[in-house]
């Protein structure tokens, strides 16, 4: 659907003062202190409403913020999302391409995240066989089979973790299990429809499970194991890259021979 269109609908722009699209003629302009990029959702409801524009924002803020994972101007982002389509359509110098974008986490995380943003600023989920998506299906526990307490999930500043914690093998298979869940997930859907609207389309995927701690590294080969093994050999459709983004660390082409992880100075704790 033609995001005009939308918008003659009775819907927002969804840049909000940009309308739809995010415009960037010139390198100079590429910097992660760009007033297009200042938005940030102020409350939960906020952020479930617009999480998209948020991860877009994010993401183009790491982009820019790092020179050696180079931008070629003018760089447009379009929110799309019609019918067929991805997400977005960027175009970068002279190559246009989709962008799907998704939060990484499964409804279990979900609620158990919010939990976590409801409590202090500085509590965490712990990572536990609890969280484990092979274990427990999201639609076994969103049709009501099943009562949790997900507040119990909360790990507060002082408490000791019960589990493996940020660290060990179980929180590295964890995250990359979720991670490979909505790969999975959204590659279904480029294979299905995408292809009939653009020739190339990358994926941008929202971490929104703790990350293990000092490990990242080691948790990335294991996503791309785990994508690896359970890829159809007879798919010719794939995402051209992959993005993994957060607050604190970013992943460049997360499944590519030369993929980057890059980090905020201080991270981790």
């Amino acid at each position: 659907m033609n995001p005009n269109v939308r918008s003659e609908l009775g819907r927002n722009p969804f840049f909000g003062e940009f309308g739809e699209s995010l415009t960037f003629p010139t390198l100079n302009e590429c910097v992660a202190e760009n007033i297009q990029l200042g938005w940030k959702p102020r409350t939960l409801p906020d952020l479930r409403r617009q999480e998209e524009r948020y991860f877009v924002s994010l993401f183009l803020k790491w982009r820019f913020a790092y020179p050696s994972y180079a931008v070629r101007p003018p760089l447009v982002v379009t929110r799309a999302g019609g019918t067929d389509e991805p997400d977005f359509v960027m175009t970068e110098g002279e190559i246009t391409f989709g962008l799907e974008v998704s939060r990484a986490t499964t409804w279990l995380f979900q609620r158990a995240m919010d939990a976590c943003r409801r409590s202090e600023s500085f509590a965490c989920v712990e990572l536990s066989p609890k969280l484990n998506i092979q274990s427990h299906s999201d639609l076994e526990y969103h049709t009501g089979r099943a009562s949790l307490d997900f507040n119990s999930w909360v790990h507060y500043p002082g408490q000791p973790f019960i589990g493996h914690g940020w660290s060990g093998s179980l929180a590295e298979s964890l995250w990359a299990d979720v991670m490979a869940y909505r790969y999975n997930e959204k590659l279904r859907k480029l294979q299905k429809r995408y292809r009939r609207t653009v020739d190339n389309c990358d994926l941008l995927l929202y971490s929104d499970v703790p990350a293990p701690t000092w490990k990242l590294d080691n948790a990335v080969q294991l996503l791309r194991k785990t994508i690896a093994e359970r890829k159809e050999p007879q798919s010719s459709i794939f995402f051209r890259r992959v993005f993994v983004v957060c607050e604190s660390w970013a992943i460049f082409d997360v499944l590519g021979e030369k993929h980057q992880i890059v980090m905020k100075e201080g991270w981790p704790l």
